[in-house]
């Protein structure tokens, strides 16, 4: 991406720099779950008496409970921050007003009394109604033969360690090899 595009090489001033940061975190966050979790546990290995779609709705059940346990581990200056953010040619091959998008939906969804499209997304991509995937989440029983009969959470925790470390490396390459040391009064 970086040879593609080379002006992510550099931020044009501190919002710019975390929000590149903030990306390149997220990428790698995705990359590490995709070869670590949807790759090899849900397209790869079969499971047995489990067709497609029920693997991919497992998927969204496991990325909603996901959501569902990190979101009160936000913080009220978030969505303030997040909100605050205006982005001025940040990325090469998205226009300001998309990110405008992005980042009125997210802030939105995380503000105090912020209502989560999690579910309608998904419900979308799955094609189902949003009350499947909370009925499916709200019954123990049948989330666990759905979903952590064969995905058990001890291998959610270590991908999800795997993931954080990865974008944490990430990141630091980046930060290290792209972004010039802070001038010294």
């Amino acid at each position: 991406m970086l040879r593609q595009h080379p002006s992510l090489r550099g931020a044009q001033d501190e919002a710019h720099l975390a929000f590149l940061a903030g990306y390149v975190a997220h990428l790698a966050a995705d990359e590490a779950w995709a070869l670590k979790m949807a790759r090899p546990q849900f397209w790869r290995r079969d499971w047995p008496g489990v067709d497609r779609w029920d693997k991919f709705f497992a998927l969204h059940l496991i990325l909603t409970v996901m959501d569902e346990r990190d979101e009160p581990l936000l913080e009220y200056w978030q969505a303030d921050s997040l909100s605050s953010c205006e982005p001025e040619e940040w990325l090469p091959f998205m226009t300001d007003e998309t990110l405008r998008g992005w980042r009125d939906m997210v802030a939105r969804q995380i503000m105090p009394g912020g209502i989560s499209q999690t579910l309608p997304i998904f419900a979308l991509r799955l094609r189902c109604d949003p009350a499947q995937i909370r009925a499916a989440l709200d019954d123990p029983a049948r989330l666990e033969a759905i979903l952590w009969r064969h995905i058990p959470k001890a291998l959610l925790a270590e991908v999800e360690r795997q993931a954080y470390a990865h974008s944490r490396d990430q990141l630091t390459v980046y930060l290290t090899e792209f972004m010039p040391a802070p001038a010294r009064a």
